[in-house]
């Protein structure tokens, strides 16, 4: 990983990232043979990418970050069982951020995100991995919609909006709201039976809305807080059981020694 900050405007990020996967080994563990497939995976991923970001012009107030990722190797996916596909995917995320610069330190942000979708029709898995990023970036509750898919928080397949406001009502409390809108890149599962029941649907990609907002407290030092509520309203992506709305609430302590 290299980061230049050379010039005070613009920040430039540049990786390379290799990474092996092997599944669980179930002869020297308790777990039966055949392991899940939503536990591990069998893959060799090669992700080349870079990141640029900085203020716009020389505004105090406007800031992006803007960042890509190419992907190529080899990898398991549930549809093929423990054959290896040859892997060819991208993915990219891209935030414009308002910053009022005011006393409760108000932020506006704007959020595109594209990870690729495998293609039925194609014999390369063209699904983005989003390697060691397999945890609620943005929501807590969607995470747990990829078991029908992949695994859980290996969110891929995604086209997402996103609108948010941050603002700090007091010394000690902050407060997050975002909305997004989710579509799939490709219908991969259509006719794919789940345990015995069809999930999505033959041709629809919206997977649907998604709004979000925490409310974080800075009790004292060592003792902070959040109340958290996400509601998620599926789309056409989804049918059956897999269409009906969500609710994720959760009331947080943690003390810090």
């Amino acid at each position: 990983y290299v980061t230049d900050k050379t010039n005070p405007n613009l920040q430039l990020e540049g990786y390379f990232i290799y990474k092996h996967d092997n599944p669980i080994d179930t002869e020297v563990t308790d777990i039966p043979d055949p392991w899940p497939g939503y536990w591990s995976k069998k893959a060799e991923i090669f992700t080349l990418g870079g990141a640029l970001s900085g203020p716009i012009g020389q505004s105090e107030h406007w800031k992006f970050r803007s960042e890509g990722a190419v992907q190529f190797g080899k990898k398991q996916t549930q549809q093929m069982g423990t054959q290896m596909r040859d892997m060819q995917a991208f993915g990219t995320v891209n935030r414009i951020e308002y910053h009022f610069n005011d006393a409760k330190k108000n932020v506006l942000r704007g959020t595109f995100e594209y990870l690729s979708g495998d293609d039925p029709d194609n014999s390369k898995n063209t699904a983005f991995d989003p390697l060691w990023g397999e945890w609620p970036q943005w929501s807590e509750l969607y995470i747990y919609t990829y078991l029908l898919e992949t695994m859980i928080g290996e969110t891929t397949n995604l086209f997402r909006l996103n609108v948010g406001h941050s603002t700090q009502l007091t010394e000690k409390i902050t407060m997050d709201t975002d909305y997004n809108l989710l579509w799939a890149d490709e219908n991969t599962e259509k006719n794919r039976p789940h345990q015995g029941v069809i999930e999505f649907s033959n041709s629809g990609k919206f997977r649907g809305h998604l709004a979000t907002w925490w409310l974080k407290y800075q009790i004292t030092k060592n003792l902070r807080g959040h109340f958290n509520v996400e509601y998620f309203m599926p789309g056409n992506y989804y049918r059956g059981e897999s269409s009906d709305n969500a609710l994720w609430t959760r009331v947080n302590l943690e003390y810090t020694f």
